[in-house]
């Protein structure tokens, strides 16, 4: 049961590495294609609610305003926080995709780089907390 234990939390910890892996992997190619680098200025910070699994929350999804080849383009985030992290009137770098400008990427995400840091955390956690649990345990019988 004990070694049942243990590869479940192994599991664990290398399923969150895999999901930090691709959201890194996903984030540099995107980077890569996303090719023409500019300002943008936060028009707008709005609150919406979300619900997900019967359990519902209000986040903050910033607007932006940015302008490619002398078109201008206002698009909200995709991604929503619970605190307001950007202001109205903030300038912010992003990365548009040439191709299809109305898709853009921030150069620095706050919320992509907090939950890749907590993802490999949780992974670092529970891949060598269990190994040190296991060699304390195996140690004692």
């Amino acid at each position: 049961m004990f070694s049942v234990i243990i590869a479940v939390f192994i599991s664990i910890g290398v399923l969150l590495g895999i999901i930090a892996g691709i959201m890194t992997i996903s984030r540099k190619k995107k980077s890569e294609t996303y090719t023409y680098q500019t300002n943008a200025v936060v028009i707008a910070m709005e609150r919406k609610s979300t619900s997900m699994n019967g359990h519902s929350s209000r986040l903050w999804f910033p607007v932006f305003s940015y302008q490619y080849q002398n078109q201008k383009f206002q698009k909200q985030s995709h991604v929503g926080t619970s605190a307001q992290i950007y202001q109205a009137g903030q300038s912010v770098a992003i990365q548009i995709n040439p191709q299809n400008p109305e898709q853009f990427l921030l150069v620095d995400s706050i919320p992509f780089r907090l939950a890749t840091k907590i993802l490999w955390a949780l992974s670092a956690f529970f891949i060598v907390g269990t190994v040190a649990v296991a060699l304390i345990v195996a140690s004692h019988i």
